[in-house]
């Protein structure tokens, strides 16, 4: 199974947030981390993926069925803005 038919069956399921939370909690969470600690990452993660999406339902063109060429400059500078914030998050020391 490739990439694309993961990431479309844990679509499929309603999970593809949870997907990257744990993907996310694996790679950046401490063990050492408190359940209370665990619990506001999570948590901030899941607010992190409603803000783009309900501002996504919000700017995009409802009024055609396709992107349009609007839509896709929206999604370019939404992709340049998490690429640079990811750059600039590798660069700094771990703590």
């Amino acid at each position: 199974m490739n990439i694309d038919e993961i990431c479309k069956e844990i679509a499929d399921r309603g999970l593809l947030i949870e997907a990257g939370w744990t993907l996310l909690k694996g790679k950046a969470v401490p063990e050492a981390a408190s359940e209370h600690q665990i619990h506001l990452m999570r948590a901030s993660f899941f607010l992190g993926a409603k803000y783009l999406f309900d501002m996504l339902l919000h700017i995009l063109d409802e009024k055609e069925e396709e992107a349009t060429a609007g839509d896709m400059a929206i999604m370019d500078k939404i992709h340049s803005e998490l690429q640079t914030f990811v750059q600039d998050y590798l660069k700094k020391p771990a703590a």
